[in-house]
């Protein structure tokens, strides 16, 4: 399958995703790898819109009657990024900022859209529960937030471990063991292992930058990295290839 639209969060694709994996023997994400190994875990995604609503007023004339959405908006987002635990794997990127109309208008609303990364199902319950929380200091400032959930945390189960072995004992054969790599990114591959399902992410090409400027493939790990597309391939079909049993 090819994918448009992975990277605003497989909204439409997902259901596809889910059908066209029923009953695989492997689904093989040939999203760009890392180092020699595949990701074998990832953490889960949450995309939300967190909005504040006061009450206008003129900055200079009649300070006292307004309620800023915008310093209500900033007490919501220091709590959220208080509320990261890198020692858990859960964090927290406010990636938009919008509100107000004028400088020396009091902003009636504000808004900002964030980006939660949990490893584990506890910390998104956690998480779950710091955003139903959210509040402003000021009382005539309300705080909605919606969105949700866009990917389940990812660790591999009993299939994936078993494929997981076929491509090591393939990569062995190349170059070296494969590395397990447990990553922040999200991924559709999320929601495959999410159905216990076996899958491999990571297979594409390897490089550095992801989303900067700076983003390039590495070039010369090219021929390894498809000879380890076509290794696992022909194992699954049973032909020239280590006798690890997948299901």
């Amino acid at each position: 399958m090819f994918n448009g639209d992975e990277e605003t969060g497989s909204a439409v694709s997902r259901p596809y995703i889910e059908r066209a994996t029923e009953g695989a023997a492997a689904t093989l994400v040939l999203e760009p790898g890392g180092e020699w190994g595949i990701k074998a875990g990832r953490k889960g995604v949450g995309i939300f819109t967190v909005t504040a609503k006061g009450i206008e007023a003129h900055a200079g004339l009649d300070p006292a009657k307004g309620a800023s959405a915008i310093h209500g908006l900033a007490d919501v987002i220091r709590a959220l990024v208080a509320a990261a635990d890198l020692a858990r794997g859960t964090t927290v990127n406010v990636g938009r900022i919008s509100g107000g109309t004028a400088r020396n208008v009091i902003a009636g609303e504000a808004s900002a859209l964030i980006d939660v990364r949990v490893g584990t199902e506890e910390e998104t319950a956690r998480m779950e529960r710091v955003l139903a929380g959210l509040a402003a200091t000021d009382p005539r400032v309300t705080v909605t937030v919606d969105g949700g959930w866009n990917r389940p945390p990812m660790r591999p189960g009993p299939a994936g471990r078993r494929l997981f072995a076929l491509a090591d004992a393939v990569a062995t054969r190349i170059r070296a063991p494969l590395a397990e790599l447990f990553v922040g990114g999200g991924s559709d591959a999320n929601f495959v292992a999410a159905l216990g399902r076996p899958v491999l992410r990571g297979m594409g090409a390897t490089g550095d930058g992801a989303h900067a400027r700076h983003e390039h493939v590495i070039v010369a790990d090219l021929p390894d990295r498809v000879a380890l597309t076509a290794g696992i391939l022909l194992g699954l079909a049973g032909h020239n290839s280590p006798t690890v049993p997948i299901h």
